[in-house]
C-alpha cells in the first residue's frame, strides 16, 4: 500500500521516491502505464531542479488538456496543490505518448506542442549534464 508521510492511504498504484531514486509499486495494482508514469516524475523533477524553460512550458500548458481535468477530478488527488496537479498530468501526458495511449486523440489535437515537448525532453534526457544530475 502506497502511504504518505504520515502513514496514511493515499490510494495509489506506485509513487516515485525521487530521494531514494526508486519507484514503489503496489503488487496487483499496477498496469502498463505504472513505470512509464513514474519515470516521468523523475523527468519532470529534475527539469525543475535544473530550472529548464522546458518545464514551464509544460506547467504554463497542461491544464489545456485532457489529462489534467482528469487528474484534477480523481479523488485520490483533492489535496493537491496546483502544481502539483499539474505535474501529476504532466507525467500521465508523458507517459501516454510513450505508450502511444491517445484513445480520445486529446494529443493528436495538439501533436506539434506534445511532439515538441516530447523531442526536447529525450534530447536533454541524452545529454551528460542530465545524467550528472540524476545521480
Amino acid at each position: 500500500e502506497i502511504t504518505d508521510r504520515e502513514g496514511n492511504p493515499l490510494g495509489f498504484a506506485a509513487k516515485a521516491d525521487m530521494l531514494n531514486k526508486a519507484v514503489h509499486v503496489v503488487e496487483d495494482r499496477a498496469g502498463i502505464d505504472t513505470l512509464p508514469e513514474e519515470a516521468a516524475h523523475f523527468f519532470v523533477n529534475i527539469l525543475e531542479a535544473k530550472g529548464d524553460p522546458l518545464i514551464s512550458s509544460m506547467m504554463n500548458n497542461i491544464d489545456k488538456y485532457k489529462v489534467y481535468d482528469e487528474v484534477a477530478q480523481n479523488s485520490n488527488y483533492q489535496k493537491y496543490s496546483e502544481e502539483q496537479l499539474k505535474k501529476e498530468a504532466i507525467g500521465k501526458a508523458i507517459a501516454k505518448h510513450i505508450l502511444n495511449q491517445d484513445a480520445d486523440n486529446e494529443f493528436s489535437e495538439n501533436l506539434s506542442r506534445l511532439e515538441r515537448w516530447w523531442n526536447k525532453l529525450l534530447a536533454k534526457i541524452n545529454t551528460a549534464e542530465f545524467c550528472r544530475l540524476n545521480n
